[in-house]
């Protein structure tokens, strides 16, 4: 982006320096290519240009991970680190300032994900970590744990952001548009990222001190997962920036090669404990949210099916592993809604105390959109597999109600 420097008159035999600040790519890079273009006027009116390519390495300076730790309730830990070490600066202070959750939709012919505000919010886990501030020198690290989920608009604002730190922010870069194959683009979707901002103060080897702004973004850590934030509507944006409603893309719910537009994620369970004394099965529920995310604003029917591990009965005196776990009822059907969420609530039961991997590959999830063939049938019928995530369950042996 170009600017005319205040002031920037020069006299016979005069020198200035201007300090050009730039964006750097978002990847870190050994060579970077940018090109600079100097107009100037002189005294009788006359317009020259003076051209220059700047060759530079970019190198990042805040290194930022994500690890999911409860999908039902949005919660993302950020991992934290300065990429810079004592031997690429005398001196590296990183501070961050904000964290946001932004909102974009990539349309066709559109080089950027286009902005959508009032979709999704950041905030801090805890009070605690509210008011804290993360200041990192060369090499530290640190975690921070903050929760997604849709605005508070009771709280009178939009409380898309999380700011640590009052002061100057860096502007709203455009966000960054994914490494899609070009034949499977899905344009339209609203796509989330996170942002962190963060300002830093670094001493070159060379004794040269420079102060930068900048901000890091990750991408969605649920999509990665295969998981979604329950009460956070993202879908289609069917508007684009020019006022075109954007075709719905084929394959939502045409198309039985692709996912259907069904969201599954699991609630995350407490410790369990049970006197397997006085009574010999544990039951305790698990609680599974779905959400419909149908662009075509279609029903969907949910049908959730257990799979036993084992199939044939146990033949002594050598029988063969046994599951370990099974569900109060085998198959389970519901309803969602579009744009709606339905939670489905399901018995477990158990014999022995453990550790038990839950759901995942032994739950099968068939969806049926209204109008397929199947739906609202008694029998099964037509429809798209969908993965229902894994959970982990840890039933604990209590003896007579005592605790050790």
């Amino acid at each position: 982006r170009g600017g005319a420097p205040a002031g920037a008159r020069l006299a016979p035999g005069a020198k200035r320096r201007v300090v050009v600040q730039l964006r750097a790519p978002s990847q870190p890079t050994a060579s970077h290519a940018v090109s600079l273009l100097l107009l100037y006027r002189g005294a009788g009116g006359a317009t020259r240009e003076w051209r220059t390519r700047v060759e530079c390495r970019v190198a990042a300076l805040l290194a930022v991970t994500t690890r999911v730790l409860d999908p039902y309730h949005g919660l993302v830990a950020l991992g934290l680190r300065n990429a810079l070490t004592s031997a690429d600066a005398a001196l590296a202070r990183l501070e961050v300032t904000r964290v946001r959750a932004a909102v974009g939709a990539r349309h066709r012919g559109a080089a950027l994900l286009a902005p959508e505000h009032g979709l999704a919010a950041v905030r801090a886990a805890g009070e605690e970590t509210a008011g804290s501030r993360v200041r990192l020198e060369s090499g530290q690290s640190q975690e921070v744990c903050v929760r997604i989920g849709a605005p508070d608009h009771a709280d009178g604002g939009d409380g898309a952001d999380w700011t640590l730190v009052e002061g100057e922010m860096p502007p709203d870069w455009p966000l960054p548009v994914p490494e899609e194959d070009p034949e499977r683009i899905e344009w339209g979707r609203r796509r989330l990222v996170i942002g962190v901002a963060w300002r830093a103060n670094i001493v070159g080897k060379d004794g040269m001190v420079h102060s930068l702004l900048g901000e890091s973004f990750v991408p969605d850590p649920f999509v990665a997962a295969g998981l979604h934030v329950a009460g956070l509507k993202l879908g289609f944006s069917l508007a684009t920036p020019g006022g075109v409603a954007s075709p719905i893309p084929t394959g939502d719910d045409d198309n039985d090669a692709t996912p259907p537009p069904v969201y599954v994620s699991v609630v995350p369970l407490s410790p369990i404990e049970h006197d397997f004394a006085s009574r010999s099965l544990c039951e305790f529920p698990v609680t599974l949210v779905v959400r419909n995310e149908c662009a075509r604003a279609r029903m969907a029917e949910v049908e959730l099916r257990m799979k036993p591990k084992v199939r044939e009965p146990a033949v002594p005196p050598h029988p063969p592993p046994r599951q370990q776990w099974w569900l109060a009822r085998e198959c389970v059907r519901v309803r969602v809604p579009p744009r709606d969420t339905v939670e489905i609530r399901l018995m477990v039961r158990v014999s022995q105390p453990s550790a038990y991997d839950l759901l995942g590959p032994q739950m099968a999830c068939v969806v049926r959109m209204e109008g397929d063939e199947g739906y609202g049938g008694a029998e099964s019928g037509k429809g798209r597999s969908l993965r229902v995530p894994p959970a982990m369950a840890v039933v604990y042996a209590a003896y007579g109600g005592e605790k050790d």
